[in-house]
């Protein structure tokens, strides 16, 4: 072709593009991209924009994805906006689109005629870039998405929120939102009005416009980097349907200020992690539960499909770690706490009344680890657990600035079992340290270094049994540093020292120690590497019986074994120093 030919084609797609007011399409590697202009979108965005979303629905495909992109500039939407599946819409870190009508949602996926199932309905979206300002519609969501596979948003400010929810997504797989700013809230009604709430399709109540209402949760959900700024509620879930289970849900590395009730609530998670976040002057900081602390029927809910057979999974699986808590009370909405973490037993004139299924609704298998936790009213409690089992809280710092309110713990435990409470550090003027109050049983305090306190160091109610180790460091408590069963005592500090580790004939393997002749008995460690986490496979009563046939070892594994006496003293268990660690080969 002639070099005056190009010429004259190049200035002719140049008039075209100056005198047309339809967007540019510009078509390159199978994807289509449609820039918006500033002119395109003076007297009315919401329609432009819409209709660039209604080519990318009729057009776009998997292997074809719509890219729209919105210039700088501040425009009014007088009407909402429709995303559709494998759409982009980006829009310029300046960008401001504001809310100018007053019913409806600013952007959500589908419409409301449509009806989908489980994660069907909408994939391969994608929503990056400006602020998107609600205007503080009263009782209007800005975001709304459902019945979605692969969501991410990115990069965006969503401010201004009335009454509602700044983004809400329910029966959704894999979404990532990331390096986004949730911000501003007015309140008026009793409402939880998280910013971002992930939630569950169960009624029209709870998400109206998105049927088919098939109790799917979300799953494989990424919250990471974002900003919380002067809201509710930060991000998290209020309600849920027994038998389904939020899974992998992973609120990470995000910053909360100024949360006026809780800045991360979950409910119903497995398989999930809550790690790095810095939370400060939230009343709660995080509260995890399965079974609700209140308002039962109007959080947790059986099944739309009334043929399912519903069953309760209490092994959450799930950690909570290296997150940096401020608490302050600022509602009267929660209780003002660091952490709260709830399970529950629902029996069966309870279920009956409420419709629901009776049954144990315990938190089992959570870690608690490495967090920091700082309180600053005289309200505010460190940790709260309620109906918790076989889950570890350790390493954890928890101080109170101010003094505290009579009977507020910095870690308080009720109606929990076979918990590890270990290397965890508190100070400051609670009045009691670490509480075992009614219900509890077997937990283990072990390596917990509490000073300070107004009150009682460790505390144990009279029908708790509890065993606590040596190697707590309690110190200069007010009233007691060990208050059992209301006695004070003294820790144990006896030990002894393993003699021999041999295969028997059997092929098990026999553990023999010294006798110690103040001991009630003593408590067998197992770990399959020395300074691993070591958990107690017997304990054995009697001071002169000095040796244990470990049955449960498997073969060509090593263990480590240590060995304590313990002392029983009231309801406590109080195990003595612990030996050196032994190996053996089976």
């Amino acid at each position: 072709m002639k070099k005056a030919t190009i010429k004259f084609l190049s200035v002719l797609l140049v008039l075209i593009m100056c005198f047309t007011s339809v967007p540019l399409y510009a078509f390159a590697s199978d994807n289509v991209k449609i820039t918006l202009t500033a002119e395109d979108l003076k007297d009315d965005a919401a329609a432009v924009i819409e209709t660039a979303l209604k080519e990318a629905k009729k057009n776009a495909t998997d292997s074809k994805i719509y890219k729209i992109y919105v210039p700088s500039g501040k425009y009014y939407l007088k009407s909402g906006l429709h995303i559709y599946s494998n759409t982009y819409l980006y829009l310029q870190d300046d960008t401001e689109l504001v809310k100018d009508f007053t019913d409806g949602t600013m952007l959500k996926c589908g419409v409301k005629s449509e009806t989908n199932y489980g994660y069907n309905g909408y994939k391969n979206i994608k929503v990056s870039g400006g602020i998107w300002n609600n205007n503080y519609c009263f009782e209007s969501c800005c975001m709304r998405f459902a019945h979605c596979n692969n969501l991410k948003i990115t990069n965006l400010t969503i401010k201004n929120i009335y009454d509602s929810h700044h983004l809400e997504i329910a029966a959704a797989n894999n979404v990532k939102i990331s390096n986004c700013t949730f911000k501003n809230y007015k309140r008026k009604n009793n409402t939880s009005g998280e910013a971002i709430q992930i939630d569950i399709l169960h009624s029209e109540a709870h998400f109206p416009s998105y049927g088919e209402y098939d109790d799917t949760p979300c799953k494989n959900i990424t919250v990471d980097s974002c900003n919380f700024i002067s809201v509710f509620s930060g991000v998290g879930t209020r309600s849920g349907v027994i038998g389904s289970y939020f899974t992998n849900i992973k609120i990470t590395n995000n910053y909360f200020e100024k949360i006026s009730d809780k800045a991360i609530a979950c409910f119903n998670y497995k398989d999930s992690l809550i790690s790095g976040n810095v939370i400060k002057e939230a009343t709660v900081g995080i509260f995890f539960e399965y079974y609700p602390a209140k308002n039962l029927t109007s959080k947790l809910y059986m099944p739309n499909d009334t043929s399912k057979d519903v069953k309760i999974k209490t092994n959450c699986n799930t950690v909570i770690s290296n997150n940096e808590i401020t608490v302050k009370k600022k509602s009267d909405y929660s209780t003002s706490t660091g952490m709260n973490i709830v399970g529950g037993v629902l029996d069966k004139k309870t279920a009956k009344s409420s419709g629901l299924k009776a049954g144990n609704y315990v938190v089992s298998n959570i870690t608690v680890k490495n967090n920091t936790i700082k309180t600053k009213s005289a309200s505010s409690r460190g940790m709260i657990m309620t109906y918790v089992k076989n889950s570890k809280i350790s390493g954890n710092t928890i101080t109170a600035s101010v003094k505290s309110n009579s009977k507020i713990s910095a870690i308080s435990m009720t109606s929990c079992t076979s918990n590890i409470i270990k290397n965890n550090t508190i100070t400051g003027k609670f009045y009691y340290g670490i509480a075992n109050f009614s219900g509890c049983s077997k937990n283990e305090l072990r390596k917990n270094t509490i000073s300070k306190i107004n009150g009682y160091g460790i505390y144990a109610s009279p029908d708790v049994k509890v065993k606590i180790y040596a190697n707590n460091k309690v110190s200069k408590s007010a009233k007691n540093n060990i208050y059992v069963n209301k006695k004070s005592y003294k820790l144990y500090s006896d030990s002894t020292k393993i003699k021999s580790l041999k295969v028997t004939s059997g092929k098990n393997i026999k553990i023999t120690w010294n006798k110690v002749d103040t001991a009630s008995g003593y408590t067998i460690l197992r770990s399959t590497s020395k300074n691993g986490s070591y958990t107690i496979i017997a304990s054995v009563s009697g001071k002169k019986t000095t040796s244990y046939v470990d049955k449960t070892a498997e073969s060509k594994v090593k263990y480590y074994y240590i060995v304590a006496p313990y002392k029983t003293k009231s309801t406590a268990t109080f195990i003595g120093k612990l030996s050196s660690s032994k190996s053996i080969k089976k």
